[in-house]
């Protein structure tokens, strides 16, 4: 393929350097290791902003239902009765699977969603 279009980029002359020891060390052009470097690496998308403050305040869920479960221990290992202990622990414990579920998804949400 006939390689024609330029993209000029900034470096540090010491990035440059090292980017030519590399290419000459391999045997190719520095031209011929960027493209390699470029094509070899998939970057994951940054998610959008809006997905990043709702990760920031599902964490403070999670948290806040982690020192609830924490207090519903303690108070159990003082001598506190506390009715139906197990059941409220295990809803938490659910709930908190699912804040890191939606956390997970809304990190790294799947591809068909991003293209359309």
């Amino acid at each position: 393929m006939n390689k024609t279009t330029e993209i000029k980029i900034r470096v540090t002359p010491t990035e440059k350097k090292s980017w030519l020891i590399k290419a000459q060390k391999a045997g190719i052009s520095l031209s011929e290791y960027l493209r390699r470097c470029a094509s070899r690496r998939e970057i994951p998308a940054q998610p959008p902003e809006v997905n990043y403050h709702l990760v920031l305040q599902l964490g403070r869920i999670s948290n806040s239902l982690n020192q609830q479960v924490l207090a519903m221990n303690a108070a159990v290992t003082s001598g506190q009765d506390i009715s139906n202990i197990a059941e409220a622990t295990e809803a938490v414990a659910q709930v908190l699977d699912l804040l890191k579920t939606v956390q997970s998804q809304l990190l790294n949400p799947p591809e068909s969603l991003d293209q359309k």
